[in-house]
């Protein structure tokens, strides 16, 4: 930078103190933003070109069936857009990019098979999917699947496909009922026939209505949900934020040191051993919506890393 002051604001940022969390908070940066907040700041092409990363590949669960869609993928995707607290309009690339989009685009895009995401071979077993917002995503395809099953169970039973199949149960959670409650009426449709078991919904900002999260509904119901663990070598699947599926967890190991009486201890391992044999399967992305609550959240986390890492400076 040539600017004095361009030059100390950089080099008060560049020492990543409290100040630098404070304007990343506020400002939320990317490298245009960073050239025209200090407009004296010159970099050569070369060296820009050579420090920017390439753009990260977008991965997406599938969410349709190819035994229903045989010449068809379906995703599920959120559009990003979100305000900094500076004032500034940020847009997700991918999202935005695909919501642009009219009817006969080409996209490229490629197959990346999640090994341990599938529905269990033993049918008769039960199935717990948690997945709030775009989480929901893969088990949009594992109902249709399970529609096809109840035809071809039908066939062979007389009609009675709950004879062969076990029970299908969906946790699901989003904002409003009226705003994103995607699939609501698919799900219903299907909730009404038989095909979902249980479909409980959690609304976080219902109008007159307290917050619940996925977490919550599944306490509430955790004498169906020890059962199916414990009792019937039921399969939890869980798609969603890091932050979801650490809550979920937690709340799973509550119930089996509430309920089940075990330490915490024989709690985790329990999980553990159903993540190795095969029946506690996890999808998991990074936050992808910059809500209030997750910037927050975000920024007490730096800071806390920040004064750790500030008083283990001062002991040495």
């Amino acid at each position: 930078a040539t600017d004095q002051g361009d030059k100390d604001k950089l080099k008060v940022l560049a020492k990543g103190s409290q100040e630098y969390e404070n304007w990343k908070f506020n400002e939320s940066p990317n490298i245009i933003d960073v050239m025209e907040q200090f407009p004296s700041l010159h970099l050569s092409s070369t060296l820009l070109l050579c420090k920017l990363p390439a753009l990260k590949k977008r991965y997406y669960s599938i969410s349709s069936c190819l035994g229903m869609f045989p010449n068809e993928v379906h995703i599920t995707v959120a559009v990003v857009k979100y305000t900094t607290n500076s004032g500034k309009i940020c847009h997700g690339v991918c999202s935005t990019w695909l919501d642009s989009l009219k009817e006969g685009a080409q996209v490229p895009y490629f197959i990346r098979e999640a090994a341990s995401f599938h529905m269990p071979s033993d049918q008769s077993v039960p199935i717990i999917m948690i997945g709030p917002g775009t989480g929901i995503a893969p088990f949009r395809s594992f109902w249709q699947q399970r529609v096809l099953d109840m035809k071809e169970a039908n066939l062979h039973t007389q009609g009675n496909s709950a004879a062969t199949l076990g029970p299908m149960v969906l946790y699901f959670g989003c904002r409003e009922s009226c705003t994103d409650d995607i699939y609501k009426t698919e799900l219903q449709g299907y909730a009404d026939v038989g095909v979902i078991s249980e479909l409980h919904t959690a609304y976080s900002r219902e109008s007159n209505k307290p917050k619940q999260y996925v977490q919550d509904l599944m306490a509430q119901n955790y004498h169906d949900i020890i059962k199916m663990m414990l009792e019937e070598d039921g399969h939890i699947y869980v798609c969603g934020d890091v932050s979801m599926a650490a809550g979920v967890t937690h709340t799973i190991q509550k119930m089996l040191t509430e309920h089940v009486h075990l330490s915490q201890n024989e709690a985790i391992n329990y999980i553990k051993d159903m993540q190795k044999s095969g029946r506690y399967h996890e999808d998991i992305f990074g936050i992808t919506l910059r809500t209030a609550e997750v910037t927050q959240s975000s920024r007490k986390a730096s800071i806390r890393r920040f004064q750790m890492i500030k008083k283990l400076n001062l002991r040495k």
